[in-house]
């Protein structure tokens, strides 16, 4: 009974990182959690990476929270180090795909663009689709970008990204009617992040339904707002002025 005891101590502090990272993940992600309890929940989950025995998935998932927090080192350093360590093909998608937007916003877009066509050639994932489908759109390769979206919907039909890459893109080349059609869908899927509602509030004023707009423009105000965020809230505020 000892020995049992003593290897399961043993087990346990092995595998101590991954231990607390579970509980840090439970509060990270729970439901309405304030920002100040997710900062909370980032620096338990750092503290279980220092501490030890964490997989592979475990800290690439860390990277990218901790980017989205703006700790750009902080997770580029981690991304690289796993890279060097695994030869998993879907960790190594994973981490890339989240290390093309450490260049990303290091602003060297062109880098992060050939990382993530590399990723989708070998081994695409919803992640990997939906951040080169937004670059796509913001250095105005609309051909290719239709084409990606294309095939990522495809690969992820209902992914809310996705579909806002895809609406964005018809919007941008003029397919009004397409990307309404787009957004009335996303829409169902009731997306967290602003840049979304900025976009259908974007589509409505250019049929001249401000109220419609208008109520866009306020719900994206409601969304969550973070370091990954492409728009700022006084910028929503300007178009809300603008009807």
């Amino acid at each position: 009974m000892k020995i049992f005891l003593i290897i399961i101590i043993a087990f346990i502090l092995i595998r101590l990182g991954e231990f607390i990272s579970f509980f840090a993940r439970l509060a990270y992600f729970r439901k309405n959690a304030t920002e100040k309890q997710r900062e909370r929940a980032l620096k338990l989950y750092r503290f279980s990476i220092k501490a030890g025995g964490c997989s592979v998935l475990t800290k690439i998932n860390y990277a990218y929270i901790a980017l989205r927090h703006g700790y750009i080192e902080e997770s580029e350093k981690i991304l690289k180090k796993v890279l060097f360590q695994t030869r998993s093909v879907s960790n190594i998608v994973a981490a890339k795909s989240s290390l093309a937007l450490v260049y990303w916003k290091r602003d060297d877009i062109d880098k992060a663009i050939e990382l993530l066509e590399e990723v989708i050639s070998s081994g695409a994932n919803t992640n990997a689709y939906g951040s080169l489908g937004h670059m796509y759109n913001v250095t105005g390769d609309y051909e290719k970008a239709i084409s990606l979206n294309t095939m990522a919907l495809d690969y992820a039909p209902n992914d809310s990204i996705i579909l806002d890459n895809y609406g964005t893109t018809l919007f941008k080349t003029g397919d009004i009617k397409g990307a309404k059609k787009i957004y009335k869908k996303l829409m169902d899927n009731n997306p967290t992040f602003p840049e979304a509602y900025v976009t259908y509030g974007d589509i409505l004023a250019s049929e001249g339904d401000k109220n419609g707009a208008k109520k866009m423009y306020k719900k994206a105000l409601e969304a969550n707002f973070t370091f990954m965020t492409t728009l700022t809230k006084e910028a929503i505020e300007q178009r809300i002025k603008g009807l």
